[in-house]
């Protein structure tokens, strides 16, 4: 992570977990849909059981892990971005991952508070 490596998300979740985070995030597009001023998105034309794909990479920003989808991906909802949570993310990290260790060093992993100076 230090050297400016890509990660890929496959390699930081536990073993079985791509499935729970692929139903996080369509939770989170569907309770927290991204406006960007467009108040063109419409939920209602998705199925019920209808999740999103896994995005390729990581956008991680300090809240949580972005996820962006362009139009071949939601052909109904356009271009958006969703934000999942550390808070939602860190049960599904391997403790080990490149993303893990950066949250311990920040403070943002549970039961460690933030790294001292």
């Amino acid at each position: 992570m230090v050297n400016g490596d890509e990660l890929l998300l496959a390699e930081q979740l536990r073993p079985g977990m791509a499935l729970r985070l692929q139903k996080i995030i369509t939770q989170h597009l569907r309770h927290d849909p991204p406006r960007d001023g467009d108040s063109s998105l419409n939920m209602e034309q998705w199925d019920a059981d209808q999740l999103v794909s896994l995005p390729d990479g990581l956008g991680l920003t300090y809240t949580g892990l972005l996820s962006t989808y362009g139009d071949d991906e939601l052909p109904s909802l356009g271009v958006v971005t969703v934000n999942v949570p550390w808070r939602d993310l860190i049960p599904l990290l391997r403790p080990d991952s490149p993303v893990a260790r950066m949250l311990r060093q920040r403070g943002l992993w549970p039961g460690v508070g933030p790294k001292r100076q």
